[in-house]
């Protein structure tokens, strides 16, 4: 028997996965992913910092977009995934902006 079960990375994102049904939580990491993909290498290409990654990832992750099936069925999903990557970035420019014009 398995089961299904969430569990967050070293690096912070966080996995469903399948694992035995006594598997215990610490065994977790060696299960098999069921979502969401490992998206990294190919957005590392694409310049995007390793924050932005993560915080995609774990957007995916909530959202409950582990296959293109899903992406597919919800890209309305998958837009407000990376609206709210991007929002919190926003956040911090327009700090950088405050800070600028207060004179650093």
């Amino acid at each position: 028997m398995i089961k299904r079960v969430d569990f967050k990375g070293e690096d912070g994102r966080w996995f469903r996965v399948e694992v035995p049904l006594e598997c215990p939580e610490e065994e977790y990491k060696f299960g098999i992913i069921i979502g969401p993909p490992d998206l990294d290498f190919a957005l590392q290409e694409r310049g995007w910092p390793e924050d932005l990654r993560i915080r995609l990832h774990n957007q995916l992750f909530s959202r409950k977009l582990f296959t293109y099936r899903d992406v597919a069925r919800h890209p309305q999903d998958l837009e407000g995934a990376l609206k709210s990557v991007l929002k919190m970035d926003m956040g911090k420019l327009q700090e950088l902006y405050r800070q600028e014009e207060m004179g650093g």
